[in-house]
């Protein structure tokens, strides 16, 4: 058996450290493949990067009313943010193996292309649309 992994489930604990994702892990042991698509890592880089972007600007607002720097203390904080957005996608490879799961290559053969096959092998198969 194959469990594909969508975005959805990563976007809910990004450094998969929930004790479910250890449960999983284990599913070798019952003959079932855990494969999250390139695709989904892109999808979850990119959801990671906004949700720190929503961070990021509400708390210079606020900074006005401490009577701090804001300059300084916006470009440390900014800093800190793209630090943590460059470094996430190799963190989340490196979860996702470190649990047995496989990150899967795109399809060679592109989506235009399977469907009519698909639809094609259907009608071979049922003899009907």
């Amino acid at each position: 058996m194959i469990v594909v992994l969508d975005s959805n489930v990563l976007v809910a604990d990004y450094f998969l450290t929930r004790p479910e994702w250890r449960v999983l892990s284990t599913s070798s042991q019952w003959g079932v493949r855990v494969v999250v698509p390139a695709a989904v890592i892109i999808e979850v880089d990119a959801q990671y990067r906004r949700d720190l972007g929503e961070l990021a600007w509400p708390a210079s607002g606020e900074l006005g009313k401490l009577k701090v720097d804001a300059a300084d203390v916006a470009a440390a904080w900014l800093a800190a943010v793209r630090t943590a957005a460059e470094s996430y996608r190799p963190q989340l490879e490196q979860n996702t193996h470190a649990h047995g799961f496989e990150i899967a290559d795109p399809p060679t053969v592109d989506h235009l292309t399977l469907s009519p096959r698909r639809q094609q092998s259907a009608t071979l198969q049922t003899g009907h649309r």
